[in-house]
């Protein structure tokens, strides 16, 4: 539960912007890209897609994370979606923005840094309903596919 906790709280300080679901979009840049890149479009591989809670967490917890095709959405109380963020802050000053994706079979990595604030996110896969994620000084998390 504590660690739960933890992992709300890092949430919740990382991501203080509003949120933006872009329904109906697509991957433009094509498909997930095998390799490191510093794209600002965001490319999640298939085996990661789809929403996941904390393992062990209740139906009642309002906390999980929507992984799409082209964004990662942490979703509490509301969305936050990421790749809303980076376009906004792109259209304002593309500079301002640093993204780095990792993706190798079994893992992806994900890092957003955006007004000097940093938002890691690494996921290593461990059976087709469970992962394992790891984000920036935050103990390792086991989440499952809702």
């Amino acid at each position: 539960m504590k660690r739960i906790i933890l992992l709300l709280m890092m949430v919740f300080m990382a991501l203080a912007c509003s949120s933006d679901d872009n329904k109906g979009e697509s991957n433009s840049e094509g498909s997930t890209e095998v390799g490191v890149s510093h794209s600002h479009k965001i490319k999640i591989p298939g085996w990661l897609q789809g929403q996941w809670v904390a393992k062990g967490s209740s139906e009642f917890d309002f906390h999980s994370f929507n992984l799409k095709a082209n964004d990662l959405c942490v979703v509490t109380v509301v969305s936050n979606c990421y790749q809303g963020q980076i376009n906004a802050v792109d259209r304002v000053d593309p500079n301002q923005v640093t993204v780095v994706q990792e993706n190798k079979k079994g893992y992806y990595r994900l890092s957003i840094e955006m007004g000097g604030l940093l938002a890691e996110y690494a996921f290593t896969h461990k059976s087709e309903n469970e992962v394992e994620l790891k984000m920036s000084n935050v103990p390792k998390v086991v989440l499952i596919r809702k």
